[in-house]
């Protein structure tokens, strides 16, 4: 039977042959190394040609194939998901092993590793693993009672549990800050956030047929999303839940008339999906754009913002979902009932809502905050306000 073992970031493979003798070679690949010394072990002893035995397969070889037949069954944002959840948290511990090797103390030493993730991520990558391993039975390269003794250690409860605060809303004045921090012509991505609690793939997908000035409501119909192979387009929500329409104060169609006013949108063709794999040009006229009168990447968007609240001087925890809090906080303060929230924000289930943002609700010795309106100041709704917010600077 071939042999590697890794010694200073290499693998070392070895293989002895017909007569005894012992014969290595050192890779920088674990499936190079074992390959080689299979085929060497099989052509010394007279196999002929090199078949793999049962067991004799990398957790990362079948599991990288086992992702490749998924492409027909899975959307491509989850499986360019589960893809990194391989590639982060289960290759570099077990992908170098093979699946005959593979045990429940074994498993049971990986999770231990996992800490530093949030349970809701190890408890996700776990699942992926054990339908891998699944398939891993199915093709014989793992035995019935090996699985079911790591099926118990996957579905297992987590050690430790995660004790993270609770979420952070931006204060009014924090967002005006960075509001005003912002380029001018994306300011108006922070006022529709903070005023609406919109994703940020969600304000940056905002058409503007989507914004009714009339009625003042916002319809989220889609988002803006990006493919390797497509670039940026509009696709479908993140959950059926998040189709939904937002009734919004006045102040909000306001700030958006506003940004049109100053920075006029225009027609540009942008591919357009329900489904995810399936695309055609739609011309559309975005509210957010680029400066070049392009659609921006949420990443490179939060990046943006991330820099700007730093430079602003609030801190490096600034990020653009923390609008979406401010958004909860101040109606949740406000004694908006749970459901209605939640259907606001997107959440499929008032539970989730409850469960991130429960601190904000209203306490018996605590006053309440007003909405948004009164909490932006705008027309001075209230008679005791006696310290108006600096104003924003004008687009």
């Amino acid at each position: 039977m071939p042999n590697v073992q890794s010694k200073n970031g290499r693998y070392q493979a070895r293989y002895r042959d017909a007569e005894g003798k012992q014969h290595s070679r050192s890779f920088t690949d674990y499936d190079a190394a074992w390959t080689w010394a299979r085929a060497c072990e099989a052509d010394a002893i007279g196999e002929g040609t090199l078949e793999l035995r049962p067991g004799e397969v990398t957790v990362r070889r079948f599991a990288e194939e086992w992702l490749d037949a998924l492409e027909g069954e899975m959307g491509p944002h989850s499986l360019a998901r589960m893809r990194r959840g391989f590639e982060n948290q289960v290759f570099p511990s077990l992908g170098g092993m093979l699946l005959g090797e593979l045990s429940a103390l074994r498993i049971k030493a990986w999770r231990n590793d996992q800490m530093d993730y949030a349970a809701s991520t190890r408890r996700l990558v776990a699942s992926w693993l054990l339908r891998c391993l699944t398939a891993a039975v199915d093709d014989r390269h793992l035995d019935d009672e090996i699985l079911a003794g790591i099926t118990r250690q996957l579905k297992s409860k987590p050690i430790r549990r995660d004790h993270r605060p609770p979420v952070s809303a931006l204060s009014t004045d924090e967002v005006i800050i960075l509001a005003n921090a912002m380029p001018a012509h994306v300011q108006v991505s922070v006022k529709i956030a903070a005023m609406t609690g919109l994703r940020i793939s969600e304000v940056l997908g905002l058409t503007v047929d989507k914004v009714d000035f009339l009625r003042h409501e916002i319809h989220i119909h889609r988002q803006l999303k990006s493919l390797p192979h497509i670039g940026t387009y509009l696709g479908p929500t993140k959950t059926q839940s998040s189709y939904r329409t937002i009734p919004v104060e006045p102040i909000v169609t306001d700030a958006i008339a506003a940004h049109l006013a100053r920075f006029p949108t225009f027609e540009q063709e942008v591919p357009v999906s329900t489904d995810d794999r399936r695309f055609s040009p739609q011309k559309v006229q975005l509210t957010v754009m680029t400066k070049t009168g392009r659609p921006y990447l949420a990443s490179n968007f939060d990046h943006l913002i991330k820099a700007r609240g730093r430079e602003a001087g609030l801190g490096p925890g600034v990020t653009f979902h923390r609008l979406r809090h401010h958004y909860a906080s101040l109606h949740l303060a406000d004694g908006m009932p749970l459901p209605e929230l939640a259907a606001y924000l997107g959440h499929a289930n008032p539970a989730v809502t409850l469960r991130v943002y429960s601190h904000f609700m209203p306490q018996p010795d605590r006053p309440q905050r007003s909405t948004v309106a009164t909490a932006w100041g705008y027309q001075d709704q209230r008679q005791d306000y006696k310290t108006p917010l600096t104003p924003l600077r004008s687009e």
